[in-house]
């Protein structure tokens, strides 16, 4: 609503871009920001539908560095009688120490998984290295859940403070959104409201999601499938792992297969060092075209290949709920 608000027109779009520079300006005078080429030119608001990736954090981080002008706006379209009132509260809300919070944590939580959202929405999508990323990013995110309260917080407090926003007192009582404020049950103090059910609870939805869609078991045998990637010469082949794919796996392979799948593996990753046609092949995919462009005679190692393949499909599912 506040995009839509602050850009759903030329004039509003020119009001906004005319508020942003003189803030530029302002602050530039006053050594407040640094100049040079490429800085300080964000000038409007970007729907998260305007880019290729929906990319909200963007969006957010437009809206933290335009923040007074986008107040400055807001504050003028308030005062247009054709607005209705419900929206003409917007600056009121977004003056709120709730408002800067979820802002500053959102902007935090998108910067961190940023680059695995994109990644997740790639058709080429190297399952390797989103496996590989899927794992960082929960560690970052559980890194976060444990050292990053105090400095979330104190970013939050320092926002107001420049802001002239009202910070409140953690330790007195706060309502819950949605609840009544008759029966103390549905009260708790600011401080576990922020940090319990908002900051702990959002971290933990998404931790829970990559715990859900790659638990041990799946994630062991991701790493099993990664064996495969021609990179550096197929510097992480291990014969072991790949051969117990096809225990996973044994109903796509006969038991002649499984019991001299080893020993294919061997002769497979010989004579794929050996040609030089696959030192060009740079994931899964290229590896598996190459291949069938030479007709490559390795019909149960192929067959481990197409699997690997079917998990870039698989790890897809995951982008929907991820991005929510």
């Amino acid at each position: 609503m506040i995009v839509n608000l602050s850009s759903s027109s030329c004039r509003r779009k020119d009001m906004l871009f005319d508020k942003q520079k003189e803030v530029l300006l302002a602050k530039i005078e006053g050594g407040e920001m640094p100049t040079g080429r490429g800085k300080n030119q964000e000038t409007s608001l970007v729907r998260p539908g305007d880019t290729r990736w929906g990319s909200h954090y963007r969006t957010l981080s437009h809206i933290e560095s335009m923040w007074d002008a986008v107040i400055e706006v807001l504050g003028i379209v308030e005062d247009d009688v054709r607005v209705p009132s419900r929206e003409g509260g917007l600056v009121h809300q977004m003056e709120t120490f709730s408002f800067v919070f979820i802002l500053k944590m959102m902007l935090k939580l998108l910067c961190m998984t940023d680059d695995l959202s994109l990644l997740l929405q790639k058709k080429d999508q190297n399952v390797v290295q989103a496996m590989s990323l899927v794992m960082d990013v929960r560690t970052r995110l559980i890194n976060w859940r444990n050292d990053g309260w105090e400095p979330l917080l104190e970013d939050v407090k320092a926002f107001c403070t420049k802001n002239d926003i009202p910070i409140p007192n953690m330790d007195d009582m706060f309502t819950k959104w949605g609840k009544s404020r008759k029966g103390g049950r549905n009260n708790v103090t600011a401080d576990h409201f922020f940090h319990v059910d908002t900051f702990y609870v959002a971290i933990d939805s998404i931790t829970t999601k990559f715990d859900h869609r790659f638990n041990e078991v799946s994630s062991e045998m991701l790493q099993n499938f990664s064996c495969l990637d021609p990179r550096n010469s197929f510097s992480r082949f291990n014969v072991v792992k790949l051969a117990q794919l096809t225990e996973i796996y044994h109903a796509d392979f006969s038991n002649y297969e499984c019991e001299h799948i080893e020993y294919n593996l061997e002769l497979f990753i010989i004579h794929m060092r050996r040609v030089e046609d696959f030192r060009a092949c740079h994931d899964i995919a290229s590896l598996a075209k190459k291949m069938v462009e030479l007709d490559i005679m390795f019909p149960t190692i192929y067959r481990l290949i197409e699997l690997a393949l079917l998990l870039t499909v698989a790890t897809q599912r995951l982008k929907g709920p991820f991005q929510q």
